[in-house]
C-alpha cells in the first residue's frame, strides 16, 4: 500500500492522470447517480430520473467487467494482497455508486454536513478508483535470484561468514563501480573494484557487413580490504537482514533504461545466494527497493575512490577504444574480401 499511495503523491503527472481518470470513469458517474436521486426525490418525471439513474449504474458495472478482463491475464494478481485488494475495491466502486444515491435521496441543501459527508465520499471514491487503475497496470519490479552457491564461489571465500556485493552502473553504462563487503570474526571489512568500458565483444552481420561492438564487465583495479567503521557496520547488518527479507514489488513505471544496481548476498554459512536487481528505482515508486538502494548508496565510497578521471573523460576514453576497435575489424574485413578474390582470379 505504501508503493500505492508512493505512486500516486510521488509525481504530480500521476496524481493528474489518476484524478482525471477517476473524475472520469467514476466520480462524473457517482455525481449523477446522486442529482438522479436529488431530482427524484425533489422533482416531478420520476420515471425519468429513475430511468437516467440506470444508466450511470450500467457505466459502473461496464467499467468494472472491464477492469476483470484486463487483470485475469496479468501475472501480479497471483499476489494474494493485489487480488484481494482489487476484488475489494471493486466491490466498494459498486456500493459508492449507491452511498451516493442514498445522500441524494435525503441531501439538504442548506445543511452543511450534508456537504461535507459528500465531499469525504467524494475523496474515498478518488483513493479507491485509484487503486483500481494503480493495480491493473502494475509490472514486476526488478529481478530477484535465489540460488545455492556453487563449489567454485565457497572455495574463493576469504574466511567470510557472509559477503555482500553492490554494484552501480550508470545509464551511459560505460563505466561500474563495485564495492565488496564481507563479515569476519565480527569486523566487518570492504574493498572496491572499478570497471571502465569493460571487456569488448563485437558480433558481426555477415549479410551487410556490418560490425557492432558491445562492451561487458571485467574487474580491474581491485582494492584490498579495509575495516569498515562501527557506525557503517551496522548499516550493514540492517542492509543484509533486508536484502533476506525482501519480496518481490510491484510499480506502474515499466522502464528499461537508465542506471541500474545489481546487489548479491552470499551467506556463506548456509551455502546460499540472492541476487537483487533494479533500475530506476528512484522514479519506480518501489518503497522497500528504495531502502535497500539507499542504504546501499550510504556504503559506497566517493566516485573519486574509483578513478581519478571525470565521466567526459571516461566515455572519451571508451569511445577511442570502440572507433579502433571498429577501424581495426574493418581493416581485417577489407584485407579477408582482397584475399577471397585473388583466390578466385587464380
Amino acid at each position: 500500500m505504501i508503493n500505492f499511495f508512493l505512486t500516486i503523491f510521488g509525481n504530480l503527472d500521476n496524481f493528474l492522470f489518476f484524478l482525471i481518470m477517476s473524475l472520469i470513469f467514476n466520480m462524473l458517474p457517482y455525481m449523477l447517480g446522486f442529482l438522479f436521486s436529488f431530482f427524484y426525490k425533489n422533482f416531478r418525471f420520476k420515471k425519468v430520473w429513475l430511468v437516467l439513474w440506470f444508466v450511470p449504474l450500467c457505466i459502473i458495472i461496464a467499467e468494472i467487467c472491464i477492469i476483470i478482463a484486463m487483470a485475469l491475464p496479468k501475472s501480479v494478481f497471483s499476489v494474494r494482497f493485489l487480488l484481494y485488494g482489487l476484488i475489494i475495491s471493486l466491490f466498494l466502486a459498486l456500493l459508492f455508486y449507491f452511498i451516493f444515491s442514498l445522500l441524494g435521496r435525503v441531501f439538504k441543501v442548506k445543511n452543511i454536513c450534508h456537504w461535507l459527508i459528500l465531499l469525504l465520499i467524494l475523496i474515498l471514491s478518488f483513493f479507491n478508483s485509484s487503486f483500481s487503475y494503480w493495480s491493473i497496470f502494475l509490472y514486476p519490479f526488478g529481478i530477484i535470484e535465489d540460488k545455492p552457491l556453487q563449489s567454485t564461489e565457497l572455495q574463493s571465500v576469504y574466511n567470510m561468514d557472509y559477503e555482500i556485493e553492490m554494484s552501480y552502473i550508470g545509464s551511459s553504462r560505460i563505466d561500474q563501480y563495485i564495492t565488496i563487503i564481507g563479515e569476519r570474526n565480527d569486523s566487518i571489512f570492504y574493498r572496491t573494484v572499478y570497471s571502465m568500458c569493460g571487456e569488448w565483444n563485437i558480433q558481426e552481420d555477415s549479410i551487410e557487413d556490418n560490425v557492432s561492438v558491445q562492451h561487458y564487465k571485467t574487474d580491474v583495479d581491485s582494492s584490498a580490504w579495509a575495516l569498515l567503521d562501527s557506525e557503517k557496520s551496522t548499516i550493514v547488518k540492517n542492509l543484509k537482514k533486508a536484502i533476506e527479507n525482501y519480496e518481490q514489488e510491484y510499480s506502474s513505471e515499466e522502464i528499461l533504461h537508465g542506471y541500474g544496481v545489481s546487489i548479491s548476498l552470499k551467506d556463506y554459512k548456509q551455502k546460499k545466494k540472492r541476487v537483487l536487481i533494479f533500475t530506476n528505482t528512484e522514479i519506480s515508486f518501489v518503497h522497500n527497493a528504495m531502502a535497500i538502494e539507499k542504504m546501499m548508496v550510504s556504503l559506497l565510497p566517493p566516485r573519486e575512490t574509483f578513478t581519478s578521471l571525470s565521466y567526459d573523460e571516461v566515455a572519451s576514453k571508451c569511445a577511442e577504444k570502440r572507433n579502433d576497435i571498429m577501424k581495426a575489424v574493418k581493416k581485417a574485413q577489407t584485407s579477408e574480401k582482397g584475399d577471397s578474390l585473388q583466390n578466385k582470379n587464380e
